[in-house]
């Protein structure tokens, strides 16, 4: 066949195919034995026959059938407010027949294009069928959103505030309209715009603008719009407030001066009680405090007003008072001397130790170099408020002024909070005239050259010890009070004197709570 006569092409059965769109496809055996007259489309593959027997060919049937299409638009658009009018077309489809069904209550049409109006807000899904019994398909279907909105209740409205009194030119807007919109623009009259309930705009320069309010139906496409003229002046008169010192230590004298408008009626209220009407007042402050300066200028006859302020601050001069203990340390026969200041409060403080050397220290030790009297003067200085105040002291250094005394231990202590004499186990000094002496912890350094302390319990166990002039035993052990009982001790002690003996002692006392 197709010109082959005599040759063995054949068709083997199940060789044919339909595609969806009625397309055949159908495969034979072709070109067999080495033949080359079966006929082929220009271009078909292969143009060379290389097999000895046979080669598949395929035919393709195309009928052009063409389906049938549903295409369905909605004009002007598929979105408006109801009561929203729509143009329905089927323009594009191949149907004869036309069946619509408008989603609003079984609405139907069999109309091409029809007509329909959706007086409810909603989502409608129209459906457009497209029918030809003829066709392969017979009918084919679409489904087009319609969406139906509902128009907002815009109703624009405004007040505005503007101020004449005032010193920038500035309006206050405000909304005011019903509460339905979905945005609000401001045409402010001078080709600025604004967004937003509320506004304040301050204008470059006076005079009268035509400010407009438009509210937005954005879905709907509705903008309701109300205008009004707004005057803009300045203010007539500006208050401004000139010190020529605004802190400092009390008393205090502030010259104030009007920097503001001139020629105009002026009241000062000073802060500190006083008033004054005076253009440039003078305020006196005498203890330290923060007082606040208001000025209140009005324009004569006019209305308006206008405040200026000003805080001034003042401090208390320190109570200087440079007062010092100086000593020699007991039981000494060196050329040292213990300095102590005792006074109150201050910004520096510096001794003059009398032989030239500065110290800046509250509490300290120091050496002469030779014995003799020295003129020792304290300086205590008020920085922020530029005072100074000085004390001076004669001493006489001299290595035989040291008072020897015999080292005595308490036989009781009572480590309460409310016992200030007994609290600690510590060792007490009476002097050659009977008097007696209770170190502080920090003082027995001054005291003593060497400083050993062991306290025992009853059982022989150390429960304290100590290599240091600053500690005693304060009736703990491991952190927790010691039992009530009695106690026993080992101690090495030195005063710091040239000629004391190196003593070891040992005793007993007791504790009691």
């Amino acid at each position: 066949y197709m010109g082959g006569n005599g040759l063995t092409e054949h068709v083997d059965g199940g060789t044919s195919r339909f595609s969806p769109k009625g397309i055949i496809y159908q495969a034979v055996c072709a070109g067999c034995g080495g033949s080359d007259n079966f006929p082929t489309t220009d271009g078909a593959w292969s143009e060379v026959n290389g097999a000895t027997n046979c080669n598949m060919a395929v035919f393709k049937y195309d009928l052009e059938i063409q389906s049938l299409q549903a295409v369905a638009q909605a004009n002007p658009e598929a979105i408006g407010c109801a009561p929203y009018t729509v143009n329905f077309s089927n323009a594009g489809s191949t149907g004869v027949e036309h069946f619509w069904d408008f989603d609003d209550d079984g609405a139907t049409s069999t109309e091409p294009s029809p007509t329909y109006t959706y007086t409810e807000p909603g989502d409608y899904e129209v459906m457009y069928v497209s029918i030809d019994e003829t066709a392969c398909n017979i009918s084919d279907t679409t489904v087009l959103v319609v969406q139906v909105g509902e128009f907002l209740n815009l109703d624009p409205a405004f007040t505005f505030v503007s101020d004449p009194c005032q010193l920038n030119p500035v309006v206050s807007l405000t909304y005011t309209g019903g509460p339905e919109y979905d945005s609000i623009l401001w045409d402010l009259g001078n080709d600025d715009t604004a967004n937003g309930g509320n506004v304040e705009y301050e204008y470059a320069t006076t005079g009268t603008y035509e400010v407009t309010l438009s509210v937005v139906d954005e879905f709907c496409g509705v903008v309701e719009s109300v205008t009004q003229t707004v005057n803009v002046q300045e203010a007539s008169v500006n208050a401004a407030i000139s010190a020529d010192v605004t802190s400092g230590c009390a008393p205090l004298t502030v010259n104030f001066s009007n920097a503001g408008s001139v020629g105009v009626n002026g009241i000062w209220y000073l802060g500190n009680g006083e008033a004054s009407q005076e253009d440039n007042p003078t305020g006196e402050y005498l203890v330290g405090n923060t007082w606040e300066v208001l000025y209140i200028i009005q324009e004569e006859n006019g209305d308006c007003f206008d405040t200026a302020n000003v805080t001034i601050t003042t401090i208390n001069p320190m109570l200087l008072n440079p007062v010092f203990v100086a000593a020699p340390p007991l039981c000494s026969d060196t050329l040292l001397y213990n300095f102590t200041f005792t006074g109150s409060e201050y910004s520096t403080l510096e001794f003059d130790m009398g032989d030239g050397e500065m110290v800046n220290e509250e509490e300290f030790s120091y050496t002469y170099e030779n014995p003799g009297f020295y003129n020792v003067t304290l300086t205590l200085t008020d920085d922020e408020c530029d005072q100074t105040e000085s004390a001076t002291q004669l001493i006489e250094v001299d290595p035989s002024s040291g008072v020897l005394g015999e080292v005595r231990w308490p036989n009781v202590i009572s480590p309460n909070p409310q016992d200030t004499w007994n609290r600690f186990f510590r060792p007490f000094i009476v002097t050659p005239d009977g008097e007696k002496l209770l170190p502080e912890k920090t003082e027995i350094g001054g005291i003593f050259d060497t400083f050993e302390l062991t306290v025992y319990n009853r059982w022989g166990n150390i429960i304290f010890e100590s290599h240091s002039t600053e500690q005693f035993w304060d009736g703990k052990m491991n952190g927790d009070d010691a039992e009530e009982g009695v106690y026993y001790f080992i101690v090495r002690h030195q005063l710091a004197c040239g000629e004391s003996e190196l003593i070891d002692e040992a005793g007993h006392f007791s504790l009691l709570r």
